[in-house]
C-alpha cells in the first residue's frame, strides 16, 4: 500500500536478482488499474562454472559450455590472463591460447556474464608433450662423479655414442632422478675412461624425452684455432739500376775439381774455390738479375762443365749451394759454349763456380760471362701493392688445417685490439691494414709506404666460445714477390706391395734395328750429345712410358766387316730441360769386328723417358755398312696397370700418452668423432684411416673396387687428415697427419768413424860428422823453433875443434838465444883442439838462434839434438776407412731404380751403368755401389759431420731423399804430462793420461747451442785439486756467468756409470736450451766439486 506520499516498497518472493523483468501496476479501486511500468531487478547472480572444459592435445586452444554471451577467461597459475572467449548462443566456447602449453601447466577457466558477474573457476591440465631440457652436465676431475640439471622429478638416463644404455657394474642401465630442484648426480664405479662420449637424456613423468645431450668425459669444450699463412704476391715497380758494363764481371780462370761441392762447401778447398770464382753482394730490399754464360779453354774433346751456385749463410758462416746446373757447358756443342743461363738472387752474398763435369781429369781453362747486370731497388721502389682476403676462423691453411671452434664463436680480438661484434674493425700492423669482422672475414692491404719484399705482417687473433673459453691463433702475410712454394711435411709412409702388369713379352719388337752406322767420331761420343749430332747416325731410337719398365735384350753384329777393331755401345737418354741427350750406358769393347762378328745378349732395364743407341767403332771406319744394332726381346712392366697394389703403415699421431684424440677430418669434408675403444674410420683421398683415441692408427690403401677406367695408382701423393687432440690440461690444438703413398723409403743414415791422434814428437838434429880433409870453418849458425811443452826438451851440444897451425889454444863458444823470450845459453872453452859438451835440462818455448865460433882454430865436427813432446799439438797415426749400407734401414729396395749423389748416378740394374762412383765430402772420400753399400776414407785433415744427401728413385719414378752423415771425429791420446787439446765440430774421445790436461771448448760456431763443438767422451778425467781441466770460458763469454750462477748455464748429471755436462749458453732456456757436450767416462762428481777443485774454467 502507497503511503500518503506515494510512496510503497513491497517485498518480492522469491527475490528478484536475475535482471529479470517486473510489470508494476497502481490501483485505486478494483475498477481502476493504471498501465503497467516494467522494471528490470538487479542482475547480482554469478554465472555457472563452465563445463566440458578441455584443451586440445597441441595445447593451443580451450573448448567447453557456459552461459550465452558472457566471456570467457583463461588465467594460468599465477592469474595471469592467457586467453579470452565468448560463449555462443549455443552455449559452446573455444578460446585460442596467446602460447600453446604442452607442458602439463594448469589452467583457470571462469565466465563473465554482462553484468560482470563471475563465476567461479575450473581447473583443467594441458596435455604435458614438452620434453625436459637439460641446462647443464659436468663431471669432476676424477671422471666418477656426474651432475645434471634438468627439470624436477626428472628421470635421467645415460647411452652410449651409439644409442645404447649405459651400463651399470651389475650390468643394469644406468637411469637416477633429479630431485625437487632439478639437480641429479651419478657416480661412476669404476671411473669412467676420459674421452668416453656419454650422450644424456632427461624423462618427465609425462615420457617425454629430451633431445641427448653430450659429455666427453674429461674433455674440456674444444676451441682450436690454427695458424695460417697467407701469401701476399706484391705488384712492384722497383727502380731499376743497370750496369752498362756487366762483362767487367766477366771471370777466366781455372775450374775447380768437384771434390767437395757439395751443400756446403768444404773447408780444405774453400780458398781455392773462392779465388776461382765470381762472388756478388746483393743488397737488402733488392734483387739482382743476372744472365751468365759459360765457355770451355782448353777442354778436351770428351769433356763438360758444371755450373753451382752458393750462398753465403751468415749464421753458419758456411756457403750453401743453391742452384746447380750440370753438363752446363759441354766442349763440342755451340762452340764449347753454354746457353745464356738467367738467376735472380736476392739478399746475401753470392758466388758461381765452374767445375769439371765428365771427362775433365785436369784444371782446365774457362771463362764466365756476364751479359746482364739489373739491380731491382724494391726500397727505392715507383709503387708496391698487394692484397689478400679470407677468413681465418673457416680457411683451410695448407698446413696447418682449419680452426676448431664450437657453433657460435667469435673473433673477439686482434692485437690487444677487441674486434667489434656488428661492424668491421681496422687493425694497423707492422707492414699492411687488417680490416676483419666477428665472423673471421678479413682484408689485408698493404700499406702504400711499404718498400721492401721478403717481411712478414704477424697478427696474434683471438677466438672466443659462447661459453667464454678462448684460442690464439697467428694470422700471418707473407709478403714476396713471388707465392712461396708449400712443401708438406710427411708423417709416415705406406709402402706399397705392388707388382706391374706385363702388357708386352716378345722377340719381334717394334723398335726398328740400327743399320749402317754413321761412324762419329770418337771424340764426339762423350757423357752429353746434341739432337742434331745423333739426328743423322742412324741411331736405335726407343721410349718408355710413364710408370713403366722397359727390358730390352740387345745384341751387335759386324755385318761383313773384316776388319779387327773392337765396338762399343752408347745409350743416351734425352733431357728434357735442355733438349740434349745424357750417357746412361755405355758397354766398352762389347764385340770385336771379325767376318761374321757377333756381340753377346746385353739385357738392359729402362725407366720412363726417350732414348737412343748407337755403336761405335774403335777402327775408325767412316761407314759401317753392315754393322747394326738389334733388339732381340722387348718386355714392358706396367706400374699404371698393377696385379697387386696393396699397402698398409701403422703409427701414432699423439706423442704424449695424456694426449687425447677427439674428432678427425678428412679432405675438408669427413668429420668424425673419435673415442675410447671405437677406432674411428675414415676414408681418405687414397686410401681408409683406422684410427684410435689414444693416436694409434692403421691406413691401408688398395685399389679401389669401383675405380674407372683410366684410373692410375697415385704413387708419390699424400692423403691429409686434419687432428683434433686436447692435453691433459684441456688445451686443444689442430694437427696434420700426412701419409705419402709410397713404394719405397729413404731413411736418415749415421755413422761414426774415429781418426786417431797423438802427441806431435819433433826431434831437432844438426849433426855434422868429423870428415878427414874437412872442417866447418870458424862459425856455424842454425835457426829452429821449439814448440809449447811440459816434458823437458833435454838438449845436448857436443862440438870438437882443430887448433890452426901455430896456434896454441882454441878458443871456442856457442850461443843458444831464444829471440821469443830473450833468454841466453852460452859457453866458452879455451884449450888445444878445444871440445864441448854441454846438457841443458830444458829449452823453454820459443824461436831459437844456435851460434858456434871458434877462434884459433876450426870447427871439426857438431852434434846438436833434442826431442820436443809438444803438449798442445797432435798429429794423425791412423785414418781408418768404415763401411756401410745406405739401404739397411730402407725398404722396398726391389722398387729402387737409382740411387743419386749429386750429379753421380748407379743403377740398380747390374749390366747398366758405372758399379761405383766416388765424391768428396768435406772431411773424407765416400764411395757408393750399386747395391746401396758404401765406404768411408776419412782424410784426417779436419773434423766434423760429413753430410751426403742422396736420392733414391723408384721405377715408377718417385724420389725419396736421405742425408747419409757420418762423424768424423778424433780420438787422441795424450801423454803422461799435462797437455792442451781441443774440441771440434765432431763428437771426439780423448784419454790424456796421468797429469792434469785441458780440454778446450771453442766458439765454432755461434749459432749453435754448444757452439759448434760436437758430443765429446773423456775417458780418463781425473777429479781433484790437481786433476784434469774443462774451460769453457769461449762458450760463455759475454753470458755474464759468475760461479754463483754457473747452475744456470752449465749442469752435470749422473747417467749411469759416467758424468754427463750439458749447457745453456745463455743461462735463460731462449735462445739456447740444455744440451750435452761432454761425457766423462766412469766419473762420478758435481758442479759443486767441479768448481771447489777449480776444475771447471768459465
Amino acid at each position: 500500500m502507497a503511503d500518503d506520499d506515494g510512496k510503497f516498497e513491497i517485498d518480492l518472493n522469491p527475490a528478484q536478482k536475475n535482471g529479470e523483468k517486473v510489470d508494476v501496476t497502481a490501483k485505486a479501486d478494483s475498477k481502476n488499474e493504471s498501465t503497467p511500468v516494467e522494471m528490470t531487478a538487479p542482475d547480482i547472480t554469478k554465472p555457472d562454472t563452465p563445463t566440458e572444459v578441455i584443451v586440445s592435445e597441441d595445447g593451443s586452444t580451450v573448448t567447453g559450455k557456459g552461459e550465452p554471451g558472457a566471456d570467457v577467461i583463461l588465467k594460468d597459475k599465477d592469474n595471469n590472463v592467457i586467453g579470452t572467449g565468448k560463449v555462443q548462443e549455443d552455449g559452446s566456447f573455444e578460446v585460442e591460447l596467446e602460447t600453446p602449453l604442452t607442458n602439463g601447466e594448469d589452467i583457470k577457466v571462469s565466465q563473465k556474464d554482462p553484468a560482470g558477474n563471475e563465476s567461479g573457476e575450473v581447473t583443467v591440465t594441458a596435455p604435458d608433450t614438452t620434453a625436459p631440457e637439460i641446462t647443464d652436465v659436468q663431471i669432476d676431475a676424477d671422471n666418477i662423479m656426474l651432475t645434471v640439471e634438468t627439470e624436477p622429478h626428472a628421470l635421467v638416463k645415460l647411452y652410449d655414442s651409439e644409442g645404447n644404455p649405459l651400463l651399470d657394474s651389475n650390468g643394469n642401465p644406468i637411469e637416477f632422478k633429479a630431485d625437487g630442484n632439478g639437480h641429479a648426480e651419478y657416480a661412476f664405479d669404476p671411473a669412467i675412461e676420459r674421452g668416453k662420449i656419454i650422450e644424456i637424456t632427461a624423462t618427465d613423468e609425462a615420457g617425454n624425452e629430451s633431445a641427448k645431450t653430450q659429455l666427453i668425459a674429461g674433455v674440456a669444450e674444444t676451441i682450436a684455432a690454427t695458424d695460417n699463412y697467407v701469401d701476399v704476391v706484391l705488384d712492384a715497380q722497383p727502380k731499376e739500376i743497370v750496369n752498362s758494363k756487366p762483362s767487367d764481371l766477366n771471370k777466366d780462370g781455372f775450374t775447380v775439381v768437384n771434390v767437395g761441392l757439395g751443400p756446403v762447401l768444404g773447408l780444405d778447398i774453400l780458398a781455392d774455390v773462392v779465388k776461382n770464382s765470381v762472388q756478388l753482394e746483393v743488397a737488402k730490399d733488392t734483387v739482382r738479375e743476372i744472365t751468365v754464360s759459360g765457355a770451355a779453354g782448353g777442354v778436351q774433346v770428351l769433356a763438360t762443365m758444371d755450373l753451382y751456385l752458393y750462398k753465403f749463410n751468415e749464421t753458419t758462416q758456411e756457403w750453401e749451394q743453391h742452384d746447380y746446373k750440370e753438363n752446363w757447358v759441354v766442349s763440342y756443342l755451340l762452340g764449347g759454349k753454354s746457353k745464356d743461363t738467367d738467376f735472380s738472387l736476392t739478399e746475401g752474398k753470392w758466388m758461381f763456380v765452374m767445375a769439371s763435369g765428365e771427362g775433365i781429369q785436369a784444371l782446365t781453362g774457362y771463362g764466365l760471362n756476364f751479359s746482364k747486370d739489373v739491380v731491382l731497388d724494391y726500397s727505392q721502389a715507383e709503387s708496391i701493392t698487394g692484397s689478400a682476403e679470407g677468413n681465418m676462423l673457416t680457411d683451410v691453411d695448407a698446413k696447418y688445417g682449419q680452426d676448431e671452434l664450437p657453433e657460435g664463436s667469435k673473433l673477439t680480438a686482434i692485437n690487444g685490439i677487441d674486434i667489434s661484434p656488428n661492424a668491421p674493425t681496422l687493425i694497423h700492423g707492422k707492414y699492411g691494414t687488417l680490416t676483419v669482422n666477428a665472423d673471421g672475414s678479413y682484408s689485408y692491404t698493404v700499406n702504400p709506404d711499404f718498400r721492401g719484399y721478403g717481411e712478414k705482417d704477424v697478427f696474434t687473433y683471438t677466438v672466443t666460445s659462447p661459453t667464454g673459453k678462448t684460442s690464439e691463433a697467428e694470422l700471418t702475410f707473407e709478403l714476396n714477390l713471388t707465392p712461396k712454394e708449400e712443401r708438406l711435411e710427411v708423417d709416415n709412409i705406406v709402402l706399397l706391395d705392388t707388382e706391374p702388369k706385363m702388357i708386352l713379352d716378345t722377340d719381334k719388337s717394334e723398335i726398328e734395328n740400327a743399320l749402317g752406322f754413321k761412324v762419329l767420331q770418337v771424340g764426339l761420343l762423350g757423357p752429353v750429345l746434341g739432337a742434331d749430332i745423333l739426328g743423322g747416325s742412324g741411331a736405335m731410337s726407343f721410349d718408355v712410358g710413364e710408370n713403366q719398365i722397359r727390358e730390352l735384350t740387345f745384341h751387335g753384329s759386324a755385318g761383313g766387316v773384316t776388319l779387327g777393331s773392337t765396338y762399343d755401345m752408347y745409350i743416351y737418354k734425352l733431357d728434357p730441360a735442355t733438349g740434349n741427350y745424357i750417357q746412361v750406358h755405355h758397354e766398352a769393347d762389347w764385340f770385336l769386328a771379325v767376318l761374321g762378328g757377333k756381340s753377346k745378349p746385353l739385357t738392359l732395364e729402362f725407366g720412363e723417358g726417350s732414348y737412343k743407341a748407337i755403336l761405335q767403332s774403335k777402327g775408325g771406319l767412316s761407314l759401317l755398312t753392315g754393322a747394326g744394332l738389334y733388339v732381340d726381346h722387348d718386355t714392358i712392366y706396367d706400374y699404371n696397370q698393377p696385379t697387386k697394389y696393396t699397402g698398409q703403415v701403422s703409427g701414432d699421431a699423439t706423442a704424449d700418452a695424456d694426449t687425447v684424440l677427439l674428432k678427425v677430418k678428412a679432405e675438408g669434408k669427413v668429420d668424425q668423432v673419435v673415442e675410447p675403444g671405437k677406432p674411428a674410420v675414415i676414408n681418405g683421398k687414397y686410401g681408409t684411416l683406422i684410427i684410435n683415441a689414444d693416436g694409434s692408427y692403421t691406413y691401408t690403401v688398395s685399389k679401389p673396387a669401383n675405380a674407372p677406367a683410366d684410373w692410375k695408382p697415385p704413387y708419390g701423393q699424400v692423403d691429409q687428415f686434419q687432428l683434433v687432440t686436447q692435453d691433459k690440461n684441456g688445451k686443444s690444438i689442430v694437427e696434420t697427419l700426412n701419409i705419402k703413398i709410397g713404394i719405397h723409403t729413404a731413411s736418415n743414415d749415421f755413422d761414426n768413424v774415429q781418426v786417431t791422434e797423438t802427441n806431435v814428437e819433433t826431434k831437432i838434429e844438426f849433426i855434422e860428422v868429423d870428415k878427414p880433409l874437412h872442417n866447418y870453418g870458424k862459425s856455424y849458425n842454425k835457426e829452429f823453433d821449439v814448440a809449447a811443452h811440459v816434458k823437458p826438451a833435454v838438449t845436448t851440444l857436443s862440438v870438437t875443434t882443430s887448433t890452426d897451425v901455430f896456434k896454441s889454444n882454441v878458443v871456442l863458444t856457442y850461443t843458444l838465444t831464444n829471440t821469443t823470450t830473450g833468454d841466453v845459453f852460452t859457453h866458452t872453452v879455451t884449450a888445444d883442439k878445444a871440445k864441448l859438451d854441454i846438457t841443458l835440462p830444458d829449452l823453454p818455448k820459443g824461436h831459437y838462434q844456435l851460434s858456434i865460433n871458434s877462434e884459433d882454430g876450426k870447427i871439426e865436427s857438431i852434434d846438436f839434438k833434442t826431442t820436443v813432446l809438444h803438449s798442445k799439438d797432435y798429429k794423425v797415426i791412423d785414418t781408418p776407412e768404415i763401411n756401410g749400407k745406405l739401404f739397411e734401414n730402407d725398404t722396398g729396395i726391389k722398387n729402387i731404380a737409382s740411387i743419386k749423389v749429386g750429379n753421380k748416378e748407379l743403377y740398380s740394374d747390374p749390366n747398366k751403368g758405372a758399379k761405383e762412383f766416388s765424391i768428396e765430402g768435406n772431411y773424407g772420400t765416400l764411395t757408393v755401389y750399386k747395391d746401396g753399400s758404401y765406404k768411408y776414407h776419412p782424410k784426417g785433415e779436419a773434423y766434423g759431420v760429413d753430410k751426403f744427401i742422396y736420392q733414391t728413385i723408384s721405377k715408377v719414378g718417385t724420389v725419396e731423399t736421405a742425408t747419409l752423415e757420418i762423424n768424423v771425429g778424433k780420438n787422441v791420446t795424450g801423454s803422461d804430462y799435462s797437455e792442451q787439446v781441443t774440441s771440434s765440430k765432431a763428437d771426439d774421445i780423448f784419454t790424456m793420461g796421468e797429469a792434469s790436461d785441458t780440454l778446450i771448448f771453442n766458439l765454432l760456431e755461434d749459432a749453435d747451442a754448444t757452439g759448434g763443438n760436437g758430443h765429446d767422451t773423456w775417458t780418463d778425467f781425473e777429479i781433484g785439486l790437481d786433476g784434469d781441466q774443462i774451460d769453457i770460458s769461449k762458450l760463455l763469454e759475454d753470458s755474464g756467468a759468475t760461479k754463483e750462477t754457473l747452475s744456470d748455464f752449465l749442469k752435470v748429471n749422473k747417467v749411469g756409470d759416467d758424468t754427463v755436462l750439458s749447457i745453456d749458453r745463455d743461462g735463460q732456456g731462449d735462445k739456447f736450451a740444455q744440451t750435452d757436450f761432454l761425457t766423462l767416462k766412469n766419473v762420478d762428481t758435481t758442479l759443486e766439486d767441479l768448481l771447489h777443485n777449480q776444475q771447471i774454467h768459465f
